[in-house]
């Protein structure tokens, strides 16, 4: 057996820290994970989520859009890359107001016009249809199988009030032995 050693900067790190925090390195403007990550209820560094049960340590492993758009806010992805972000990946550590509630922007600039005849531009989950408010959630709540992004659509451009399913198909199981199912 040959012992492998080397240091990394953890550049960035994902989560509060109530669960716990996990850690990415960014090379030449990719960001990778680390294969480690600190638990906080457990008060250890342990394996990554996703490192569980693997032969080997990943040192490469890609943090894509995908996942971190569900535990970072206002992500930077490069368009056309696997996982390639701005200098900056993200520029709010967790999640932000406008993941359940929509463009801040768009209501700040209505409340600076005073016209409130085409609403406050901001979403009231509470006030929705229990579809697009459960849709709210769903973003990151219901990850299924897989998710599959609609044609010509994305799944970050999704705002609160949409309907999820006009930007990604998810797969559930179906049950004992069934196959995935929309």
């Amino acid at each position: 057996a040959t012992n492998v050693s080397g240091t990394r900067p953890l550049d960035w790190f994902i989560g509060s820290g109530i669960v716990g925090r996990s850690y990415g390195t960014l090379i030449d403007g990719f960001l990778f994970q680390a294969p480690v990550s600190y638990f906080s209820a457990a008060a250890e560094w342990n394996l990554s989520p996703g490192y569980q049960g693997k032969p080997f340590i990943d040192v490469a492993r890609p943090i894509e859009p995908g996942c971190l758009n569900c535990h970072a806010s206002r992500v930077q992805h490069i368009e056309g890359t696997q996982n390639r972000y701005r200098e900056a990946p993200f520029l709010e550590g967790g999640i932000g107001c406008e993941r359940c509630h929509g463009p801040g922007g768009d209501h700040v600039a209505a409340m600076r016009m005073g016209n409130r005849s085409g609403g406050v531009q901001i979403v009231n989950p509470a006030k929705l249809d229990a579809e697009r408010r459960d849709n709210v959630c769903q973003q990151c709540h219901v990850t299924g199988a897989a998710r599959v992004e609609r044609a010509g659509k994305r799944l970050t451009a999704f705002r609160p009030g949409e309907r999820l399913s006009d930007y990604v198909s998810i797969f559930v199981w179906s049950g004992a032995g069934g196959g995935p199912r929309a």
